[in-house]
């Protein structure tokens, strides 16, 4: 079933101030790139959305996130949340979300630049309300997509990096960490989530006792 709009596209212009919700809408109501002509759903971001320990921000939905109407379903979604129960983070303590929202015809390719842009502010939006105290940027995309530059996910994963404030980790998607070469990408993406919990015992402490890192 597609998801029906509650306004066009033109008549909603958010400000830094609007809500999530209206912020959805205009999600759903968007028609600005190719995508919304083959989309079932829009599949927006979901999960703890005052200010929530971290949020994960992924590439695009897959079909098994398509049907299920959340970002991260299927083996990669399940994964991740194996490797969150694994470092000790609550679901609930989190927000998930992806650059783009409506899933890419080709799942080979990842969105395309305008595909990016048209979501961006959207990506954006989603970001600057729920205020989410860490940011994983998983996947190349997503990397780029927040951080604005373009170099190889292995030269910006295992640093922190900024987005408007926020503590920003790269590392691998959870979709890429299957057979013998993902199990190396799994491995480097847990030290990366451990590297995130780490920030935030690290945010909890009184400024005398923190750590640079």
């Amino acid at each position: 079933m597609k998801q029906e709009a509650l306004f066009t596209a033109d008549a909603i212009q958010p400000s830094g101030e609007a809500p999530l919700s209206v912020w959805r809408e205009r999600a759903y109501a968007c028609r600005n790139c190719k995508l919304h002509e083959s989309r079932k759903r829009v599949v927006f971001g979901t999960g703890n959305s005052n200010r929530p320990d971290i949020c994960f921000v992924g590439e695009a939905p897959r079909a098994a996130e398509e049907v299920e109407n959340v970002p991260f379903g299927g083996n990669g979604g399940d994964l991740l949340k194996r490797m969150m129960e694994k470092m000790g983070l609550k679901p609930e303590r989190a927000y998930f979300c992806n650059v783009v929202c409506c899933r890419p015809v080709d799942l080979g390719q990842a969105p395309s630049a305008d595909e990016i842009d048209a979501c961006q502010p959207i990506l954006h939006g989603q970001l600057r309300i729920v205020q989410p105290r860490v940011i994983i940027a998983l996947g190349l995309t997503a990397t780029e997509t927040l951080l604005r530059k373009r170099k190889h996910l292995f030269e910006m994963r295992g640093k922190w990096w900024d987005w408007q404030g926020t503590p920003v980790r790269p590392t691998f998607h959870p979709n890429g960490m299957f057979g013998k070469e993902g199990e190396k990408h799994r491995a480097s993406c847990f030290v990366d989530l451990q590297a995130a919990m780490n920030k935030l015992r690290e945010m909890d402490r009184p400024p005398d006792h923190r750590t640079k890192g």
